[in-house]
């Protein structure tokens, strides 16, 4: 018999390890393909995803066990992965700044998958609304919870970003 959410988290907050590495197992996937999306590198994907589930165990006497624990795990990934993307924009600017050299010269070339490559065409937030919808499954109340926007941000966000993806597909039609 499966345990439920609810039950692993008050065991883990009992300090039963093996209740918190189910809970671990159970979402690290989707956490991980959350992460992944948004920042494109496998390895800082792992480490985000790990830093995770460090500071919800750390922070799990705050968690409401009321709520779904998906949404917060998104959120908590989120974060730490925004906070990541804005230093690595900073470094990016200050080398710039100080080489006098163009972005381009300190890009990695990678090759993208059909997915990725779509959601680097879209802003943050339009990648972020999309990923959590569309790759992790979250309802549009969730996803204004993560995010701390409006349901109605959501949904405007969500409806510019599938404009944009229908633009890119007609524009990579048009090429071939």
């Amino acid at each position: 018999m499966q345990r439920t959410d609810a039950e692993l988290i008050r065991r883990s907050r009992e300090a039963d390890g093996d209740a918190f590495a189910e809970l671990v197992r159970r979402y690290e996937k989707r956490v991980f393909g959350i992460v992944y999306r948004m920042l494109n590198d496998h390895t800082e994907a792992t480490d985000i995803t790990q830093e995770t589930f460090i500071k919800a165990y750390t922070h799990l006497d705050q968690f409401d066990d009321e709520r779904p624990l998906m949404p917060w795990l998104a959120t908590i990934a989120l974060n730490l992965a925004r906070n990541l993307l804005t230093s690595a924009w900073a470094k990016r600017q200050a080398l710039d700044d100080n080489l006098s050299c163009s972005p381009s010269e300190f890009t990695r070339l990678e090759v993208l998958d059909e997915v990725q490559s779509v959601l680097s065409h879209l802003t943050p937030e339009q990648r972020e609304v999309i990923v959590l919808r569309h790759i992790s499954d979250l309802t549009y109340e969730e996803i204004a919870g993560v995010t701390g926007e409006k349901i109605s941000t959501v949904k405007s966000r969500l409806f510019e970003a599938r404009q944009r993806i229908k633009l890119l597909r007609t524009h990579e039609e048009a090429k071939l």
